[in-house]
């Protein structure tokens, strides 16, 4: 998976992953963890080796597995009828003539017409933390709809 991300992102990957490692887990030796970053969940192990020669302790990040939650390319895959933002990751479905669900990481804002603000009404508007949570609830409701 982390030769099919760009060098960008494999750089951002790895702050994330050294940035995790310095907030959590300062002064452990060795251990595994994993971390939600963008549309990635991502499994590794951390360790250090000391090196008595040169009195340096050289620290490593081995990354284990890498999944992605692509839910663009799920929606896509189910041919079902779908807008995507142009602005932000939401994503709005369209069940049938009547109902369309938006699934997004934040509150759509209200509108303003003739002095007046409005809220946005869907069928179903899911609120969620991240993208993976968005691919999970988007596959739910793909599986529902196919009865």
């Amino acid at each position: 998976m982390l030769k099919k991300m760009t060098s960008l992102e494999r750089k951002h990957l790895y702050e994330a992953i050294w940035e995790h490692v310095e907030s959590c887990h300062y002064g452990i030796d060795e251990f595994e963890e994993s971390i939600i970053f963008d549309n990635y969940k991502i499994d590794y192990r951390y360790f250090s080796t000391f090196d008595e020669e040169t009195d340096e302790t050289e620290s490593k990040i081995e990354v284990l597995f890498i999944q992605k939650f692509d839910y663009i390319e799920l929606l896509k895959s189910a041919k079902v009828e779908y807008e995507k933002s142009r602005i932000s990751e939401s994503v709005y479905i369209k069940l049938d003539e009547n109902r369309t669900v938006r699934v997004s990481t934040h509150k759509r804002p209200d509108y303003e017409f003739g002095g007046v603000y409005y809220t946005h009404e869907y069928y179903q508007d899911y609120v969620l933390d991240n993208k993976i949570e968005m691919y999970k609830i988007i596959e739910k409701l793909l599986n529902e709809m196919k009865g």
